[in-house]
């Protein structure tokens, strides 16, 4: 397990034992027992006798005649708050750690993809080879025609936000696929698995199975039709983007990057940014987004490799 996965662990065990004290403090089971000896006890099981009296008498109100309504009630109220209190904070605990874990399951699903776009691109390779030792000219030809696809390849899209450079082999990108007679196109989430000899011309492939279990597909495209998702080394060097900056987010727990807009500008956390997704069913909706995964937006935020001081 990486060293980020085993921080994001301990924050989620963390998490469970707040939790755990919240109810520990005031739990909800304790309403059960009927036997305590401290006061907020003796009032719990004053609480639960009440319900019941409620409960078999239903609107007879000579049920409260041996009791202190007033006190009572205050009780009862008292109780009953406390209670929700500890709900919406352990809701709010929950989320969070919903959130880490999702986080834990998409670093260890990427990492397994990259694993094994890898190997089969090695395995291919050696079968390739072993296919042509027969003909020492065909195996001169393919060592030639190997030899010269580059490890690196070029950027179109650039910004002083999304400062990559080259795109390496085994990289992630956003590609966009052309789809005819559609005017909004949709990037998702794909890693390079070739390079032309220019630099220009990539083979990009899907992380994600088909709904056979086999591979994900593989595209070919051209530098303009992918940007590149920075490595997760250099998230935290990265410049925060301006509230109201138009941007290319992934949505979380999915692989396909939306059109979204910087809600608020984030200095004191730069690997997180809030964003707003257009199209959002929810109005006004702020969606907390790994930094990452967050791009500029071409010919807006972001622009061609010779338009690049513009950015």
């Amino acid at each position: 397990m990486s060293n980020s996965n085993t921080i994001e662990w301990s924050q989620v065990i963390g998490l469970l034992q707040d939790i755990l004290n919240i109810n520990e403090v005031q739990s909800l089971d304790s309403l059960l027992v009927k036997e305590k000896s401290t006061n907020e006890q003796k009032d719990q099981v004053k609480l639960l006798e009440l319900l019941e009296r409620i409960q078999s008498n239903d609107n007879n109100t000579s049920a409260f005649q041996s009791v202190d309504d007033d006190e009572q009630i205050e009780t009862s109220l008292r109780l009953l708050q406390d209670h929700l209190q500890n709900i919406i904070k352990s809701q709010k605990l929950l989320d969070s750690m919903t959130l880490k874990l999702a986080k834990i399951i998409e670093t260890s699903f990427i990492t397994q993809s990259q694993t094994n776009i890898y190997k089969n691109s090695n395995s291919n390779s050696n079968s390739n080879s072993n296919s042509n030792s027969s003909s020492s000219s065909s195996s001169s030809n393919n060592s030639n025609s190997s030899s010269n696809v580059n490890a690196n390849g070029k950027q179109y899209w650039t910004s002083a936000y999304n400062p990559v450079g080259l795109i390496p082999l085994h990289s992630e990108v956003a590609y966009k696929p052309k789809q005819k007679n559609s005017v909004d196109e949709e990037w998702f989430q794909c890693i390079v698995i070739k390079i032309s000899n220019d630099g220009l011309k990539y083979e990009v492939q899907d992380p994600e199975p088909d709904e056979m279990g086999n591979s994900g597909k593989i595209f070919k495209c051209n530098w303009k039709e992918i940007i590149p998702i920075p490595s997760s080394r250099v998230k935290s060097s990265m410049k925060p983007y301006p509230m109201g900056t138009k941007v290319l987010a992934r949505y979380p727990e999915t692989t396909t990057f939306y059109p979204a807009v910087v809600s608020r500008e984030n200095r004191k956390d730069t690997k997180i940014c809030k964003l707003r997704f257009d199209g959002e069913e929810e109005v006004n909706k702020e969606t907390e987004v790994d930094r990452r995964f967050v791009l500029p937006f071409p010919t807006i935020s972001a622009f061609p490799v010779n338009n690049a001081k513009r950015s």
